[in-house]
């Protein structure tokens, strides 16, 4: 897929069909259907790489397709694993504009709507505790959660960008940059 280290490419749940991602001139194209990041249907397409304790995540989501669901997702997360059900914080934005953080399957915050191609998301983690924030500029930010506190994240995880469908059996297509993961404090 041509992505540069580390950054890796896998779908979580195994979506039908299979998703993909491509970068180039620092632009990543990130292809995933699947059911959801909800509940039992945690299905999407997930570029990441592994992370040990804290860091933060920035990234301009600068379009999303309309794949047939108004529910369709792209963004940043942090997630336990790989693996599908593994606990999670995530900012989505829809291809209509509306943005949502959501987190372990069972707790979600709406906010904002945001218009194409400035859809800024940052988040940040301090030990067990997760802060979500967004832009439309990628200067000014805005907090939307502060301090989640997500234990079932340990500290050996991952970071990255997603997309999916919410419409098992069709690729949606997100466009990402300003990609950037920075470890620590």
């Amino acid at each position: 897929s041509g992505l540069p280290s580390p950054w890796l490419d896998t779908d979580v749940g195994a979506p039908s069909p299979a998703g993909s991602a491509t970068y180039a001139a620092g632009v990543y194209t990130v292809k995933g259907s699947g059911a959801d990041i909800f509940g039992t249907n945690d299905q999407f397409n997930y570029v990441y790489q592994p992370t040990s304790g804290n860091g933060t995540i920035i990234a301009r989501v600068a379009s999303e397709s309309n794949a047939g669901s108004t529910n369709d997702k792209a963004g940043v997360i942090w997630k336990a694993s790989t693996t599908a059900g593994s606990p999670y914080i995530l900012i989505a934005v829809s291809y209509t504009g509306l943005v949502k953080v959501q987190y372990n399957f069972s707790g979600s915050v709406t906010t904002s709507t945001y218009t194409f191609p400035n859809a800024w998301m940052k988040l940040v983690r301090s030990g067990s505790l997760f802060s979500a924030y967004l832009s439309p500029d990628g200067v000014t930010w805005t907090s939307v959660l502060a301090n989640q506190s997500l234990p079932t994240i340990p500290t050996a995880a991952t970071v990255g960008l997603f997309e999916c469908s919410h419409k098992p059996g069709v690729l949606g297509t997100a466009t990402f940059d300003n990609v950037s993961f920075t470890p620590g404090p």
